[in-house]
């Protein structure tokens, strides 16, 4: 199952994502995939994901695997883009497997709806190997993005929900300032005020803080929880990087959602706009 699998006859971690790929073939949707190994064989377990989840990782959030289940993963269906040179074509149907283990070693089995079939031996990154490694009780990567794009990311995109619909019908600045995370009560700030709230946040607080303080639940009720297992308080649950990917997985960064918002505003509450945002406006990606 792994170098340090207890016998040389037990599968390797491919073998068991090609078997379980294979397998669930026909399945129609998505699957949590399980394994456990005995002194000379491999207990495979599966279960339904929930249709109504977001995402069909979103049960694993705040599960604490219990201690034999040695591999952890998901099959499912999704569209992918393939990374060849020239102009991008359209996505293509796939189903794909990824497993994990308490190793940190992972294997992905990809096919492609014309029955094409891949190994992928790299550990992906992402949501879901955040979420698998959790509930395994591994660590996740840093955060790889500041407090301050996290903050604005949101502040646009509660801009983009007022603006975009009816373009040109906000007109006034007070109107953007009172939608930022950090605006105080009472007037209206300046926008390069509410920047100096942002660079604060970077400099003062932490993702370690922010997670501690974090109130939400769970993204699924408990009864959509996979069986087995322990939850765990999300705070304790998440580590830096894991909490900073779940909350900025929705938003779109702000450099690509900025041009589409600047064009639906008037020229001078553009500016002040900018004036506010911590990083500059540049060309997204």
């Amino acid at each position: 199952m792994s170098p340090s699998s207890p016998s040389s006859t037990l599968p390797s971690l491919r073998q068991l994502a090609e078997v379980v790929h294979r397998g669930a073939a026909t399945w129609p949707g998505s699957l949590l995939l399980t394994a456990a190994p005995g002194e000379a064989d491999v207990a495979i377990g599966t279960w339904p994901i929930p249709t109504e989840v977001h995402h069909p990782a979103d049960p694993l959030v705040g599960f604490l695997a219990p201690p034999h289940w040695t591999v952890l993963g998901l099959t499912t269906t999704g569209r992918a883009w393939r990374a060849v040179p020239g102009p991008e074509g359209p996505p293509e149907a796939v189903r794909i497997t990824t497993l994990f283990d308490r190793h940190g070693e992972a294997s992905t089995i990809l096919t492609t709806a014309d029955g094409g079939e891949e190994a992928i031996e790299e550990a992906p990154g992402g949501w879901v190997a955040d979420v698998v490694a959790r509930a395994l009780g591994r660590p996740t990567p840093a955060p790889d993005v500041s407090l301050s794009a996290w903050v604005e990311a949101a502040w646009l995109d509660r801009i983009a929900e007022l603006v975009l619909d009816q373009p040109g019908q906000v007109r006034r600045w007070a109107a953007l300032a009172r939608l930022h995370p950090l605006a105080p009560t009472g007037p209206a700030r300046p926008g390069v005020l509410l920047a100096v709230e942002t660079r604060a946040l970077d400099l003062e607080s932490s993702w370690g803080r922010m997670r501690r303080l974090w109130r939400s639940g769970p993204p699924v009720p408990a009864g959509l929880a996979p069986p087995g297992g322990v939850p765990v308080e999300l705070p304790d649950w998440f580590d830096d990087g894991s909490f900073s990917r779940w909350v900025t997985r929705d938003l779109v960064p702000a450099a690509e959602l900025l041009p589409a918002v600047l064009d639906a505003l008037p020229d001078a509450v553009g500016r002040e706009l900018v004036e506010a945002l911590v990083t500059p406006p540049g060309p997204a990606g």
